[in-house]
């Protein structure tokens, strides 16, 4: 699936190449990949939110997943530190849209 952005620089090339790199605990790519995503996001969310609240939505919307992705680097590298663990899954279960 990946193979198919290969050519591109688009926010979903990298986004699928984050949540790959992820999934096989390859956390500097998947860090790399996640600021790739910001650049591109970054771009887009100023050029949209001048325009309006609703053109900048997806590219909010975007930069939460990719919060979330950090988050999930952030856990599944503390593997040995059970207490920073509990610490995300409080966090997790503690925010507004999870209730």
């Amino acid at each position: 699936f990946i193979l198919c952005f290969s050519l591109s620089n688009t926010y979903e090339k990298w986004f699928f190449s984050a949540i790959d790199s992820l999934v096989n605990e390859d956390f500097d790519n998947t860090r790399k990949y996640v600021r790739k995503c910001r650049q591109i996001i970054d771009r887009d969310f100023i050029a949209l939110v001048g325009e309006s609240y609703d053109r900048a939505y997806g590219c909010m919307v975007s930069a939460q997943q990719l919060a979330e992705l950090e988050e999930s680097i952030d856990y599944l590298q503390s593997k040995n530190d059970l207490k920073h663990q509990k610490d995300i899954h409080k966090m997790w279960n503690n925010k507004p849209f999870r209730r």
